[in-house]
């Protein structure tokens, strides 16, 4: 036999296991860019994880990769002065937005700041379902698989 005898076959193992890796998570009307368990033509925030397609402000985007706070279609300094307004405050405290909240855990504090500091001078996003904006026009829930 032939030094190079397995080379087919672990061409063949190779070459099937990555259609089946890319087959399954990365292109068509079922890929879930994020692995959140929502498919990317319904997700609010389609690169980031967010099961629970939490948008508190209704504006198509989900609090996991909206830290635009003022609506007016940038991350910047103004959104910055209400994240300092809020912060330590839990749900259900005097002065809690719960816009501002991120990772929805009910107190704004380290990981919401590092959610403004990851989108600061960008804008909110992205969101698969084309109904996100920023002119107060409200973005209705998508019906979820689960």
């Amino acid at each position: 036999m032939k030094a190079g005898w397995m080379t087919m076959p672990l061409a063949f193992v190779a070459t099937f296991a990555f259609m089946f890796v890319v087959g399954t998570s990365g292109a068509g009307p079922d890929a879930d860019t994020d692995g959140d368990g929502v498919q990317d033509n319904i997700d609010n925030c389609s690169a980031k994880a967010n099961a629970s397609q939490t948008d508190t402000d209704h504006d198509g985007y989900g609090n996991a990769c909206d830290a635009d706070f003022t609506n007016d279609g940038t991350v910047g300094a103004p959104d910055f002065a209400v994240l300092l307004s809020t912060f330590t405050k839990s749900e259900g405290a005097v002065g809690y937005v719960p816009a501002v909240d991120c990772n929805d855990d009910g107190v704004v504090g380290a990981p919401d700041f590092a959610c403004l500091l990851s989108q600061f001078a960008g804008v909110p996003g992205p969101e698969g379902r084309g109904c996100g904006n920023t002119t107060g026009a409200e973005c209705p829930a998508p019906a979820l698989p689960f």
